[in-house]
């Protein structure tokens, strides 16, 4: 079943430098389905990310210096030939990336939450 889990990041910190994270554990492995952001006020160098299983784990998903809301976007992995080189532009891609235990939103070069200054991620994920 996939559920949609919404993170409310309030960073801190100066402007266009505050930043924000949270661990989301899901108690066992599952798929990070789609991604959406919401942006309030933000400065235009804001970066998000999503990595699986803590904050030094393998990123899922990355947005870089931007502040424009982004509507639910599938999450895709690129396949491997059996190589382990990268297929040609138009090959397969898997729909999802698994993590193990749990997500890790964070958020850098942003402005700081005063007011309504959130950022919202919301994620689909299928455990």
């Amino acid at each position: 079943m996939i559920r949609r889990r919404q993170v409310v990041l309030r960073p801190t910190g100066g402007a266009g430098t505050s930043t924000a994270s949270t661990l989301i554990s899901a108690g066992r492995p599952g798929i990070l389905r789609a991604v959406a952001v919401s942006y309030t006020a933000q400065a235009a160098t804001t970066d998000v990310s999503v990595k699986r299983d803590g904050a030094s784990g393998t990123v899922m998903f990355a947005r870089d210096n931007s502040a424009t809301n982004l509507l639910a976007t599938p999450v895709r992995q690129a396949a491997l030939l059996p190589t382990g080189a990268s297929p040609t532009a138009g090959s397969e891609a898997y729909d999802g990336v698994p993590f193990g235990s749990g997500i890790h939103v964070s958020v850098v070069q942003a402005d700081a939450s005063t007011g309504n200054k959130d950022i919202v991620v919301d994620l689909w994920i299928e455990v």
